[in-house]
């Protein structure tokens, strides 16, 4: 359960900046940060998923599609770009 909050709290914190002060692409990503921060949290103290196998594909899955989405604005080379 540490590990799901202090991932989505992680996310969350490196997100805020691309949503307020990003490029287009940024701030999808930034967006989506804040979702995947925040949807497993909810879902885990909410009771919806337990860290079963389940519970933790679900989580770990909105996770690694963020990571995704990081990995893709950095081989794009628009992780660094202004607005």
């Amino acid at each position: 359960r540490l590990g799901v909050v202090a991932t989505g709290l992680a996310f969350l914190l490196w997100s805020l900046p691309w949503v307020g002060h990003g490029s287009k692409s940024q701030r999808i990503v930034g967006i989506a940060g804040l979702i995947a921060g925040v949807v497993p949290i909810a879902l885990l103290f909410g009771g919806v998923i337990r860290l079963n196998v389940a519970g933790a594909f679900v989580a770990y899955a909105l996770h690694a599609a963020w990571g995704a989405m990081v990995g893709w604005l950095m081989l794009t080379n628009r992780l660094g770009e202004d607005r």
